[in-house]
């Protein structure tokens, strides 16, 4: 009886913790766009009153990086962002290579960046800022190859490129193709990755190892 009540004073204290450690990081999540969005109005009243001056940051270059961002639901690349990180503060020697690293933070650990499109040969990975009014889709994030192996594994059939094009299109995956430019892109890919594709009639398989 005494062992069952001390279970269950160490389970409340337990709940009472997890509620607390969730109301702090919700707190700092709120503080962190609350900040955001004061940088952003101050910096659009720099832009309106013509003051030269950088944005204000908080002088990391994450801290930059992030008071350059355009505001929520709109799409840019890595190369849209590091061009207004060179505009807003001229006289830094900032390096391209060490912005990559921290916008990759940004959007992978620190979930600052939603990545809506990801790179595919010519095409930039393309972000909006988090707590946009984004809808993802499943092929969202993915290249049209990666799209088309989980598309013929999850259908476990022989698939032609035109169909796996189709659904990609309907899964969210962001392209200014076609439907028939996609597939055809597809077929002529998919046909150099005979470790992973493989040709079945007029569809396509996926080779298990």
């Amino acid at each position: 009886m005494k062992s069952s009540l001390i279970d269950q004073l160490e389970q409340e204290a337990r709940k009472k913790h997890e509620k607390a450690v969730s109301a702090a990081k919700q707190a700092i999540e709120s503080a962190d766009q609350t900040l955001r969005d004061e940088l952003a109005h101050i910096n659009k009243l720099r832009m309106t009153l013509g003051d030269v001056q950088p944005p204000v940051s908080d002088e990391t270059l994450g801290g930059k990086i992030q008071a350059v961002l355009p505001p929520k639901n709109k799409r840019f690349t890595f190369d849209d962002m590091f061009a207004a990180l060179v505009e807003a503060y001229p006289n830094e020697n900032l390096n391209e290579q060490s912005a990559r690293m921290v916008m990759h933070r940004l959007y992978a650990n620190d979930k600052k960046l939603i990545r809506v499109k990801k790179a595919s040969g010519t095409a930039k990975s393309e972000y909006v800022v988090a707590g946009s009014d984004v809808e993802l889709g499943p092929y969202s994030d993915m290249t049209a190859v990666e799209g088309a192996e989980a598309i013929i594994r999850k259908t476990g059939k022989s698939m032609t490129t035109k169909r796996i094009a189709k659904i990609l299109v309907e899964g969210g995956f962001e392209s200014d193709r076609t439907e028939a430019q996609i597939a055809k892109s597809l077929e002529s890919t998919m046909r150099k990755k005979k470790d992973t594709f493989a040709k079945n009639g007029t569809g396509w398989v996926v080779i298990d190892e």
